[in-house]
Order: C-alpha cells, then structure tokens, then sequence
C-alpha cells in the first residue's frame, strides 16, 4: 500500500497542471509596433501603419500597465534574431539564431530583465515559437550543434525535430519562460510532415517543466502552448489537437469561434456578419475534443483590428456611442468565456487604424498586417479610459470569479440581441446577460448583485443597447 501511494504521489507531482491554462488572460504585444523604449534600437521599417520602432525596454515599461488591466500573461511576437533589416525582418517571423535576442529589439540581459519583472509583478511570459520555418539559408546551430532539416518554408521533420525541441526546452531552463504561441502549426503537423510532430515537442515541454516543478521552481512549470492553425474547426482539430498514439496540442486559438463574435457585433473581414445572438451559439458546437482548451479572441496582427470591422460593417467610428458599447460587449464575451482568452494590444481602447481606409498613406496598408499600429498606454481620451477601466473591471472579475473562466454553462439562450448564460463552478454561480443590439428592454434574470455596477436585481434586468450584467447568485 506504501509503495502504490508513492506511486500515485510521483505521478501527481508530476502532472502540469491544465487547468491553469483556463485562468489565462493573455494580453497579445507585436514587439516591433508596441513601445519604443529605446531610441538606438528597433527596426523603424515593417509592413503595416507603425513605426516600427518597438523594442523590448518598451515592453518593459509597460509591464505594470498590462498588470494593472488585469491580465496575467504576456505572449511577444519573436524576439529572435532575424540577422537582418527589413521589413520582413521586423516580423520576427524568420528567424536566424532561435538561441539570441535579435539585437533590434534588445539584448539577452534585457529579455532576462523583462522575463523576472513580468514574474515579480505575476505575469506569465509566453514566447512565439516558429517550429515550422525559418530564413531562407542555413540558420545558426543550436548550443549542442543541431540544425533544422530540409527547406526553410517549411522544414522537414522528423529531421528538424531535435533542434526544435532543443529550442522549446532551452527558453524554459535558461529564461523560465512559461509557455509558447506556435506559429502556422500546421506545418509541424499532417498537413505538411508525415505525422503530428507537436506530440512530440509538447511532451519534451511538459517533461521539463514537471522537472522544475519538482524541484521547487515557481517559474518555467505551466507549459502552455498555443497552435496558430487559421483553418476549420475539423482542421484545427486533424493538425493540432489529434495525433497518432495520443495527441498533440492541448489549446490552440479558437479561429471560427473569433468569427462568429465578430459577425455577431460587427462583421469579418470579408464583410460577412450583423448576425444576431444566435450565431454565438457557433463558438461552443465546434466539435474540438474534451481535454482541448481553446483559446478566444477578438483581433490579433494578421487580422483587422475589431474597431475596423465595426466601421466596416456600420459605417460610424470612434465619435458613436455605439462603437464602444460594441467593444464593451465583445470584451464581456471574453470575460465569460471558458477557457484562455487572449486581447490584442490596443483592443482594450477601442483602437481604429485610420490609414487603412486609404493604404497609401501609411506606405500600403491591407487585412493581414492593419493591426500593426503603434501602441500607446496613456494619454487616453474619456471613451478609451473608459472602456480601459471596464476591461480591467471585467479581467479581475474574471479572476476572482472560476465560474467565469472554467465554469460549466447551464440554461444558455443565445437569441434575438440577447446572450444569456448561467457560468458555474462548484459554489461561484455567475448569471452574464449581453445586449448584442441597439434596443432597450427588459428580460428575466436571476436574483443577486450585478458585479460590474453593483446594482440589485431580483426576475428582471434592464438592458440598455450593447449592456452587460455578470449577477452574481
């Protein structure tokens, strides 16, 4: 009996533990378009309306707001070096040598400043990994000698994979990063090599950091990867989530629930949306397998940034009321979701690239990098700090709140302009009305306190366009 508790005590201790990953609020930088915090580095040329000037002492500076707006996660466009300078380069996208800081956005003692602030103030650092690709040429070896195999767009695996789990390893030992966004996952997966290869990676992560975990470090043991795989649900599921002999990814970014959000508020890029609330019902039929935690969100850089698409759609901007009462009920969305969420920088404040609109302006301008406009974490107007205090309301709600972001959903109705849920986990009941439309009414609701206003309400809520109520029962 001793040695079968010891057994079942090894294994404990050596379990990650997933269910962190639904806690996740990550908060999304482009490191080349976010914050210049040094004037000797960054690119200053990249595709889209930035600058480009970014840099990591700009991201360190602003490491306490990303706190304060109530996120615990940071995840960074690649910060390798590109041993280069154009625009591609800015990217990050093509990286040289996985093993150094590209020396445009900063130096190695920088990245380790960065990663121990973030850590000190309980932000997880997540790090953007290109397993599937690189540039074009011989890349630098890794510090035990391996290289990648085969083309650079994509590599050749099996071939590539001891380098690639080289790289994913070291950033946790050397650094203690806490995880990695996987960039075009598919390419380490069955639609490019023979068989999933994430299996593989995530299970040499998932060794290292039960190793730190068990010997007592605090940092460098969650182990979250995230997939890029921007296709259907059934693909996402077929190069992700699925591998021969088990499978391969635990969360990869929710794609077509992304889609349905934003037709449902706004529309997608192609136009394609003002559904009403109906349509959100999309996000939770996926079909994606029950131990997958996938990842929501609203913009990201390949993708027009949610203020863009609500002008698309209606025509107004950021001088209508009805243009942040959008984003407010987006973001509530967000907060509700079980599951990581994930905010794009700028979202928070309800940001709109106005170049976009006229491409030439702004050197060429289109859907996949549009986002890519400079950041900025003060100086708000009375619209943006105020959506920037709901967001941050709402992110510490959530936290405070398991219903929120693990909770099972009971009597949802998604219908005509409202989306009603009852969230709950074990004792923590939170009842989350959205108005999706621009009409007032009043519904059914439960009886308890409205923990973003603080109002009572006992069987009927009032719904002004585009409100939220999260009662808690």
């Amino acid at each position: 009996m001793l040695q079968l508790l010891i057994v079942l005590f090894v294994v404990f201790t050596q379990a990650i533990d997933t269910n962190a990953f639904n806690n996740l609020r990550i908060y999304q930088v482009m490191v080349s378009s976010f914050q210049d915090g040094d004037s000797g580095r960054g690119y200053c040329t990249g595709y889209g309306p930035s600058r480009h000037c970014g840099d990591l002492r700009g991201i360190i500076n602003s490491l306490q707001y990303i706190k304060d707006l109530g996120m615990n996660a940071l995840w960074m466009t690649p910060i390798f070096n590109s041993n280069g300078g154009s625009q591609l380069d800015s990217t990050g996208y093509f990286a040289y040598d996985y093993f150094n800081v590209d020396p445009k956005f900063g130096t190695n003692d920088e990245l380790h400043e960065l990663i121990n602030k973030a850590h000190n103030l309980g932000l997880y650092v997540i790090l953007d990994g290109v397993f599937g690709h690189h540039k074009s040429g011989n890349v630098a070896a890794s510090p035990s000698g391996k290289y990648p195999t085969g083309g650079n767009d994509p590599v050749s695996y099996p071939g590539s994979l001891e380098f690639y789990k080289e790289v994913a390893t070291y950033w946790i030992n050397n650094y203690e990063i806490d995880g990695w966004r996987l960039d075009q996952a598919y390419q380490v997966s069955t639609r490019n090599q023979d068989r999933n290869y994430w299996k593989d990676i995530r299970e040499v992560i998932e060794s290292t950091c039960d190793n730190r975990k068990n010997q007592g470090k605090q940092w460098g043991t969650l182990g979250y990867m995230v997939g890029e795989i921007w296709d259907s649900a059934s693909n996402i599921n077929n190069w992700g989530y699925y591998a021969s002999g088990g499978y391969g990814l635990r969360s990869c970014f929710h794609f077509p629930g992304r889609y349905n959000l934003v037709q449902t508020l706004a529309c997608e890029e192609s136009g394609k949306g003002g559904y009403d609330a109906s349509n959100l019902n999309g996000i939770f039929n996926a079909g994606y397998p029950d131990f997958a935690y996938p990842n929501m969100f609203i913009t990201n850089h390949d993708l027009l940034r949610f203020g863009n698409l609500i002008r698309k759609k209606y025509g107004y901007g950021r001088d209508n009321n009805d243009y942040w009462g959008r984003h407010r009920a987006a973001i509530a969305f967000l907060a509700a979701y079980t599951g990581p969420i994930t905010i794009y920088y700028g979202d928070e404040v309800g940001d709109l690239v106005e170049c976009y609109y006229n491409p030439g302006d702004c050197g060429g301008v289109y859907n996949d990098n549009a986002a890519r406009s400079d950041g900025h974490i003060q100086g708000f107007n009375s619209n943006e700090q105020a959506l920037h205090d709901f967001t941050a309301k709402l992110m510490n709600i959530r936290a405070s709140n398991p219903a929120l972001y693990q909770g099972r959903r009971e009597n949802q109705n998604a219908s005509g302009t409202l989306y009603k849920v009852d969230k709950v986990s074990g004792s923590n009941r939170i009842q989350v009305l959205i108005n999706v439309g621009t009409y007032t009414y009043d519904t059914q609701c439960g009886s308890g306190q409205d923990l973003i206003s603080g109002r009572s309400y006992s069987g009927t809520c009032h719904m002004e366009p585009f409100s939220v109520i999260f009662l808690k029962m």
